[in-house]
């Protein structure tokens, strides 16, 4: 329903009648159907839970091991996943002269009866070795699953062959990473693909996705220089550089030797002799402050903790703060071409226009059922032809291209293709664009389409990938589409990004003339027959309009319906032929978005005050709202004034999660001991060990043996491998391999003074809450006493309404009203205080007593702390998540305990005296942990809140209110001027009085917001 009324909202703006004015049919499809999953388990293909990488290449069939099983008879023709792992082995292991290659190949391929024996027998030999080592595979199923049987293969590999052999299988899904894989490296990998339900064995995987390329198993990802991929795979030993199926080397616990030349610390003994014999010494070096490994060669370019950063774009030490950068647009950018196109469609129907139907050559074989389904067949497609040079010089509002040596020389800038001369206009369409326009285009190109991202660029999406083979680049939400990128490439075309104008403008295109002030004509064709399109009724020549009913005016607003029917009556008698028409009505829509896109070109050119920060929002920008930041951060940002918070927050490792303080609470609750912790009144446990540092440990259980030590780990900050690979930087700026290291000379400390250390990692904490449901309600009970992350304080406002129902049949004169804030963004921009830089972090945890807003100065930012709200306030100010939902409540403990969607005080009318009567809990269970914001708690505090203790504050010294005030005097200048005159300010029948109330509009605008006219 929230999706409804987000579409009832949008409709009301674009001029649609309400969505509920009438019957609503829904039709819910749950994806994949009863055909896709079929065939998905026919393939043994599943989702794999994170975005894949795409293979740009398709497959050579000379690369692949035919397995043919079709003709062995029952049941050994249902087995090729057996004959094609065993042919791939006998391949790997097959010797390099020219009688084993024919043997191997008559094998794989004769249809004689030795052979077809043979095949058979390789079967037969697997199947009973599965039977001796008592792996249960299931005989004569007519398809084999990729998960459920390959493990099985694999455990039999494992048995019989150890080490030996690995299977990976890929499959025709536009992914380079395998869909499934044995865990264990070993020496040999057994490649299989998987396409159209039948397995083929891979000779050499490197040249599956493409002739000049390599492939990593072990990374899952493809290559063309070792030099470089050397340097980060994952089956790499960081320490003698050793790459393969046996590396990274094992550690050994008895082994321990630190290299003095290196600063490596070896725990393999052939490891420790591998790097010396290879002379890695004098090829890399370990900063032992920061655990970056390095070439001695670059050593006086080498400073500990330096990086990119990848959120500043700048170099800095990994501790100093990051600031939003100002932004320098490019100079002297390439010419580019831009083209403009909109399609028309028929809906074709296989149940209603079967003989359309026909005609339109749909691929697909099975034919729906469903009356309703209308497939969506482009039958026209207009196109006009533009470059940057000629917006520059005005000639692209000419009917030719004269001389520009980018556009073409003498050619016409509109194109169209229609279903009366083409088969396929859209593919039509997609090879000029693609391949005719190739010699004459020196830069990119920009095809944008008018709300395109919902429906023009789904339908080309689908030719591109079917027809001209291009797996495009998607940047998207859900189902809307913001750039499908086809990238240069060898042969083909170059740079083409197609774009929704409707990101820029959010209107119907029928209003951008009016709200741009385009000087184009309309040609007066602002109502269109969509239901006569069909390519059967292109060439009939009708001596007027057709019916009404083809324009769908039922489907039109109010005024949009008038204006239609005024239209229709002064037009009905006119010839009409859809071939013209279409082609007509086509050419307009694009001609109007060309004139749009030239127009909000230069309407950001003129924002710039300074025109070397001219910024291209057609290039540079999706969205209207990342041109208008780009804008902001052009002209108006200085260097360090708005500051990046850090990914882990402000606060040092030092500080323990939220979690790591209530799984402490939790050992408490089942051990019935008390564990020394950061919240305890002596603070963490402090050790001294042999090296003479101090060690703070998360938890500590005292004992008569020595104690306990409790090591909680964050798994992002230590380097766990659940996230890291050895040689990856973690979040406190070092390789995983480092902290490992690390944990393990704590541990080795901590045993020294007798103490048991017991570690836990984060993953697995998360693990046992979603298994044990006792610990995750003791979880959801504890207060969030974790470090203040400023994310916890952004959230939604009230969205639900404060009464359903009002009966006013015995009331007369009652006015309902509402009230709306004009421009309510932009004067908060404008007026508003925001911090500067960077923040002081205050870990006070202390009780204190605010009950009024004085109480909290001098802090200024952001506050974690415990709250208790009053018992008598109809609108509560700070809200909770609880359940999943955001709650206004007054109680913690009964907004926990009430039921979700059930009203507390449905038997009461609201006052004190029943508000205490209904909660009968204490201050401590009424009261909740909050991260806000001191706005919110200024309001709060006057709203009868009291805070009763402070965790952590951010406190900005430095705020401004004049941050955004000159991008905001720029921004409401546009609007205005688009808007036009207020409607407080327009008398028809009093000229004078209209002209007064004109310039006072004028005067206040420049006085008091300083927006010149």
């Amino acid at each position: 329903m929230e999706q409804f009324d987000a579409v009832e909202q949008s409709g009301k703006r674009m001029g649609r009648p309400s969505i509920y004015s009438q019957p609503i049919h829904i039709e819910i499809v749950m994806g994949p159907s009863h055909d896709e999953a079929q065939e998905l388990i026919r393939k043994g293909q599943r989702g794999s839970g994170r975005k894949s990488r795409e293979i740009m290449r398709g497959i050579d069939m000379n690369n692949l091991i035919q397995v043919h099983n079709e003709n062995l008879g029952e049941p050994f023709k249902y087995y090729c996943l057996i004959l094609a792992v065993q042919l791939t082995i006998l391949y790997v292991n097959l010797e390099k002269t020219t009688s084993a290659q024919k043997n191997f190949m008559r094998l794989v391929n004769e249809n004689g009866a030795k052979y077809k024996l043979n095949r058979i027998m390789l079967i037969k030999k697997m199947l009973e070795q599965m039977k001796r080592h008592g792996i249960r595979f299931p005989l004569g199923l007519q398809q084999y699953i990729v998960e459920e049987h390959a493990p099985l293969i694999q455990k039999l590999l494992n048995e019989q062959f150890p080490g030996e052999y690995r299977l990976a299988i890929f499959g025709e899904t536009g992914q380079m990473k395998s869909l499934w894989k044995g865990r264990e490296r070993a020496k040999k990998d057994i490649c299989l693909y998987l396409m159209n339900g039948h397995y083929y064995g891979i000779r050499n995987i490197n040249t599956l996705f493409g002739k000049d390329m390599y492939y990593c198993i072990e990374c899952e990802s493809p290559y063309q220089r070792k030099t470089e991929h050397r340097q980060n795979c994952i089956a790499k030993c960081q320490r003698c550089c050793g790459i393969g199926p046996d590396f990274p080397c094992k550690e050994i616990e008895s082994f321990e030797h630190f290299c003095k030349q290196c600063s490596i610390l070896f725990r393999n003994p052939i490891c420790y002799k591998r790097h010396m014999e290879k002379g890695i010494c004098q090829i890399f070096k370990r900063c032992t402050e920061c655990g970056q490994i390095y070439r001695n060669k670059k050593d006086e370019d080498h400073v500990c903790f330096i990086h990119f950063c990848s959120l500043c774009k700048s170099w800095h030490r990994r501790e100093e703060h990051c600031y939003v950068q100002p932004i320098l647009p490019k100079q002297n950018q390439k010419d580019y071409l831009l083209i403009p196109f909109d399609f028309e469609c028929e809906l074709v129907s296989p149940l209603k226009n079967a003989e359309e139907w026909d005609t339109i050559g749909k691929e697909s074989s099975v034919i729906p059922d469903d009356e309703n389904y209308q497939f969506h067949h482009v039958n026209c497609v207009s196109a006009m032809l533009i470059c940057s040079k000629c917006m520059r010089n005005e000639k692209w509002k000419e009917e030719s291209t004269d001389g520009c040596k980018i556009c073409g020389k003498v050619k016409s800038r509109m194109r169209s293709w229609t279903g009366a001369d083409y088969d396929n206009p859209l593919r039509e369409f997609l090879q000029w664009l693609i391949y005719d326009l190739d010699h004459e285009r020196t830069g990119r190109t920009y095809a944008i389409s008018h709300y395109g991202g919902r429906y023009d660029m789904h339908l080309l999406l689908g030719e591109l990938i079917k027809h001209f083979g291009l797996e495009p680049n998607i940047v998207r939400t859900g189902n809307k589409l913001y750039e499908v990128l086809i990238k240069k490439k060898n042969g083909i075309c170059p740079y083409i990004s197609f774009r929704d104008s409707f990101n820029w403008m959010m209107l119907k295109l029928e209003q951008l003339p009016k709200a741009l002030g385009l000087n184009i004509d309309e040609g007066g064709k602002s109502f269109f027959p969509h239901g006569w399109n069909y390519n059967k009724n292109m060439n009939l020549r009708l001596d007027g309009l057709p019916p009404k009913k083809y324009y769908y005016p039922e489907s039109m607003g109010k005024e949009r319906r008038e204006k239609f029917e005024e239209w229709y009556k002064l037009n009905m008698n006119q010839p009409f032929c859809l071939r013209e028409q279409i082609v007509e009505y086509c050419e307009q829509d694009v001609r109007i978005l060309a004139h749009a896109l030239v127009k909000l070109q230069h309407l950001f050119f003129e924002l710039a005050p300074d025109p070397s920060k001219r910024d291209d929002i057609l290039v540079s920008s999706m969205t209207l709202a990342s041109a208008c930041l780009r804008h902001f951060c052009i002209n108006y940002l200085n260097k360090n004034q708005i500051g990046i918070i850090p990914d882990n927050g402000y606060h040092k490792d030092t500080n323990q999660s939220a979690i790591a303080l209530k799984f402490i609470k939790w050992l408490e609750h089942v051990l019935k001991k008390p564990i020394q912790n950061q919240q305890s009144a002596e603070g963490e446990y402090r050790l001294a060990v042999s090296d003479g540092s101090i060690l703070r440990l998360d938890g500590f259980i005292e004992g008569t043996d020595g104690g306990h030590a409790i090591e909680f780990l964050g798994c992002a900050w230590h380097g766990h491998e659940c996230l890291y690979q050895p040689h990856e930087i973690c979040l406190n700026g070092k390789t995983a391999l480092f902290n490992r290291e690390k944990l393990a000379e704590r541990i080795r400390l901590i045993k020294e003074k007798n103490i048991i250390p017991h570690i836990m990692w984060e993953c697995d904490v998360y693990k046992k809450l979603e298994e044990d449901k006792e610990l995750a309600l003791f979880f959801d009970a504890l207060p969030d006493i974790g470090p203040l992350f400023p994310r916890d304080s952004f959230h939604g406002g009230r969205t639900g309404p404060l009464a359903l129902k009002c009966d006013l049949e015995e009331i007369e004169g009652f006015e309902i009203s509402c009230y709306d804030v004009v421009s309510l963004y932009p004067a908060v921009n404008f007026y508003a205080f925001y911090p500067i830089g960077h923040p002081k972090v205050m870990d006070l945890n202390q009780d204190v007593l605010w009950t009024k807003p004085e109480d909290m100065h001098p802090y200024r930012g952001l506050f974690k702390l415990f709250i208790i709200p009053p018992d008598d306030l109809f609108l509560p100010v700070i809200p909770e998540r609880i359940h999943g939902k955001l709650v206004f409540h007054l109680c913690h403990r009964c907004a926990i305990e009430m039921d979700p969607g059930v009203p507390k005080r449905t038997e009461f009318k609201y006052s004190k005296k029943y508000g205490s009567k209904l909660c009968q809990h204490s201050d401590k269970q009424r009261g909740f942990v909050t991260t806000t914001c001191s706005v919110e708690l200024e309001l709060a505090l006057k709203k009868g809140y009291r805070v009763v203790h402070v965790y952590s504050v951010y406190h900005w010294e430095e705020w401004s209110d004049t941050l955004l005030r000159p991008y905001v005097q720029d921004m409401m200048r546009l609007k205005i001027e688009a808007s036009g005159w207020p409607g407080s300010v327009l008398h028809p029948e009093n000229t004078d009085l209209e002209e007064r109330l004109k310039n006072e509009f004028i005067d206040l605008n420049q006085k008091e917001y300083g927006i010149q006219a």
